[in-house]
């Protein structure tokens, strides 16, 4: 008798251990860290939409965007280093590398071309979105995972 209660002590103690636990594999939510996202990418789109309608090649001249690409390369500098200091965040500094490598490439180009076309200008702009929407997607989603 006193060894099927201690069996049954010890399940019991097993079972509360386990359910008790919570193992995270992912970071938690930042709002702050949404909306620094959600201002970088504004910050980006309205580079290149104010860059399209100067039609003049002279007003495309890197020197004049300088400022500009400056303050989305430290937006993106910023999230980085917010996503280096959480735990779990593997999968986060992928995608925001991946964003500033992107940024930091077309930035150069420009340096060096001096100035871009209406299509580079397009061409940029789109692929820059569809860099910044994944991580916006994935922290949206940590979101919607600690609401559960």
């Amino acid at each position: 008798m006193r060894l099927l209660f201690l069996r049954v002590l010890n399940f019991s103690v097993i079972i509360v251990l386990l359910l008790g636990c919570k193992v995270n594999f992912i970071p938690e939510y930042s709002s702050v860290l949404e909306e620094k996202i959600i201002s970088g990418a504004k910050m980006h789109e309205k580079l290149y939409l104010d860059m399209a309608v100067s039609n003049d090649t002279n007003s495309r001249n890197y020197n004049n965007w300088l400022s500009r690409y400056n303050e989305i390369e430290i937006e993106i500098n910023s999230i980085k280093f917010m996503n280096e200091t959480r735990e779990k965040n593997e999968d986060m500094l992928k995608i925001v590398g991946n964003l500033a490598s992107t940024f930091l490439q077309y930035k150069n180009e420009h340096r060096v071309n001096r100035h871009l076309s209406d299509g580079q200008i397009i061409l940029y702009n789109e692929y820059l979105k569809a860099k910044w929407l994944p991580l916006l997607k994935a922290e949206i989603a940590l979101k919607s995972i600690r609401k559960r």
